[in-house]
């Protein structure tokens, strides 16, 4: 059997450097979800435009986008 003795001293005393981690994780993840909407908006009423060059530069970024793999 295998026995584990979890030692939680450093954890604790560099807690602030992890709540602080935390808060820059959610500070960056709001301003993605953000950014991300304005540019959802944009190119929504944009695909939805009367201009067929608006729509298909739009066309063609979404392509890009989507067929571009998330490494």
């Amino acid at each position: 059997m295998i026995d584990y003795n979890f030692n939680f001293d450093p954890v604790w005393r560099d807690f602030d450097l992890l709540l602080e981690g935390l808060l820059l994780g959610l500070r960056l993840a709001f301003v993605a979800l953000l950014i991300g909407t304005v540019i959802g908006l944009c190119c929504g009423y944009a695909r939805v435009s009367r201009h067929a060059w608006l729509r298909a530069v739009v066309w063609l970024y979404v392509e890009i986008i989507r067929n571009t793999p998330i490494l």
